[in-house]
């Protein structure tokens, strides 16, 4: 046998070797990617129906006279509510791109941040005397720095899962 033949014919077995050991990593591989995109886009929704509770927080908070009033079930989903930033954070940590937790990130220091100064009755906006449930305005910066990380967080998301709007 001529040794190009024979170096040809043991090249032709180990191509066909590595072909049917490497589909299957290659289809492994695949399949991984695959869940990690289902499970990102179940956790950017998730994060989603958040942000959602922030932003009608926050629409009460700058318009309390065109809300109806708070039933026992709003305060029941609420409470449940809190518990989300935590649990979202972990798997936030676990899963998502970086770009998009750090958003994440930003979007709860926001809000803490909103919910300290009114917590403190920052006179930013409250002035002694002042109903504490009347309305935030609308150009207060924490309100401000709150809906814009919210925006960025939604961008982020839709960015990261290839989502054109």
């Amino acid at each position: 046998m001529d040794a190009t033949v024979a170096i040809g014919a043991g090249t032709a077995l180990v191509g066909a070797l590595l072909g049917s050991l490497g589909a299957p990593l290659l289809q492994r591989r695949l399949a991984d990617r695959t869940s990690l995109r289902k499970e990102r886009t179940v956790l950017y929704a998730d994060a989603m129906l958040y942000v959602h509770f922030v932003n009608e927080n926050l629409r009460l908070l700058v318009d309390p006279e065109g809300s109806p009033g708070t039933t026992a079930k709003e305060i029941s989903q609420r409470d449940e509510l809190q518990q989300v930033p935590d649990q979202m954070t972990a798997r936030m940590r676990l899963l998502a791109h970086k770009r998009v937790r750090d958003t994440w990130l930003e979007l709860l220091q926001a809000q803490e941040n909103l919910s300290y100064q009114i917590g403190e009755d920052d006179p930013g906006f409250r002035q002694p005397g002042m109903d504490p449930m009347a309305a935030v305005p609308e150009g207060y910066m924490p309100v401000v720095r709150l809906r814009t990380a919210s925006e960025r967080f939604e961008k982020m998301c839709r960015n990261a899962l290839g989502v054109a709007d």
